[in-house]
């Protein structure tokens, strides 16, 4: 019994997300210029250009950029190679959100709003079909 309890554990733990805010504003650089970070999230150029590995963030930063990485990693895959364009995507408004735009959202602190709007679309029947997997 403890053993199936423990690989339980083990599996929940597997799905956690382990990644560091400076780890999300490395990749989020990968993608968005330093200023356009600033812009879409209202920190400051510099917090973001001084950041460093070794470093803590304030717990408004680490938020702040958690919920930037949150509406890009949902963006990424609707892009796809397209990433080029990913801020002036964010920039520009919306007629889902009452014509404002996801930056605007974001900078607000409603990333709640965009998530919504960026949900994963939910499988059609023959997704699923193609999708399901029985047991040996």
């Amino acid at each position: 019994m403890t053993i199936v309890s423990d690989l339980g554990t083990v599996i929940e733990m597997s799905k956690l997300d382990l990644t560091t805010p400076f780890d999300e504003l490395v990749e989020l650089r990968s993608l968005l210029t330093t200023q356009e970070i600033a812009e879409m999230t209202g920190l400051r150029r510099e917090t973001l250009s001084r950041a460093r590995s070794d470093s803590r963030f304030q717990r408004r930063t680490a938020k702040t950029l958690d919920d930037l990485y949150l509406v890009v990693t949902r963006l990424r895959p609707m892009l796809g190679d397209d990433v080029i364009h990913l801020a002036a995507v964010m920039r520009r408004p919306q007629a889902v959100l009452g014509q404002r735009s996801i930056a605007e959202l974001l900078k607000e602190g409603r990333v709640e709003v965009a998530l919504e709007h960026l949900a994963p679309m939910e499988p059609t029947e023959e997704e699923r079909l193609a999708n399901l997997r029985l047991d040996p």
